[in-house]
């Protein structure tokens, strides 16, 4: 039998106290046996304020992470203590550019792939940047190939084609 968890939890207004929580849940982690955790969008950084300017833009921006970085490699260490892959939604900081992306983070290798939500909803416009499909990986898991849709990704018939067509078993 393998172990596929689902960590649902909320995003803390800064990133660092969110990794902290997610942190608090390594023995379950190790306890359950799970071969890959799946935590929800966003987590690392939240989703955009309705009215996100001035300060508050540049607080949200500060909060989002660099991949690799300091979070990425906390999130690596994490995974290999527990054995478990974990795939984190998280706010990705690229430049200037803030993108909604899944890291994929592997027990034995580190950060494994990232897929950056192709087209941001409503007021996500406002505030994160367009993926352009070539961040769509199929990465190998102990409970298969997994990639990521990202919210209503999931309803986009060339998106599940593409899934497909690499055989990825887990999305």
């Amino acid at each position: 039998m393998v172990v596929v968890a689902a960590l649902q939890l909320g995003a803390s207004p800064q990133t660092a106290a969110t990794l902290e929580r997610i942190l608090g849940f390594e023995a379950e982690i190790r306890t359950t046996g799970a071969a890959v955790v799946v935590m929800p969008e966003a987590i690392l950084g939240g989703y955009p304020e309705a009215r996100l300017s001035g300060e508050r833009y540049t607080r949200y921006f500060g909060d989002a992470i660099d991949i690799p970085g300091p979070e990425t490699d906390t999130l690596a260490g994490l995974a290999k203590r527990t054995g478990a892959s974990l795939v984190v939604g998280v706010i990705e900081r690229l430049g200037s550019t803030l993108y909604c992306t899944a890291v994929f983070v592997d027990p034995d290798r580190g950060v494994a792939g990232i897929h950056r939500k192709l087209v941001p909803t409503g007021r996500e416009r406002t505030v994160w940047g367009r993926g352009d499909g070539s961040t769509m990986p199929a990465v190998r898991t102990a409970a298969g190939l997994a990639g990521a849709a990202i919210c209503w990704e999931n309803l986009m018939p060339l998106l599940r084609a593409a899934m497909y067509a690499k055989g990825v078993e887990l999305c």
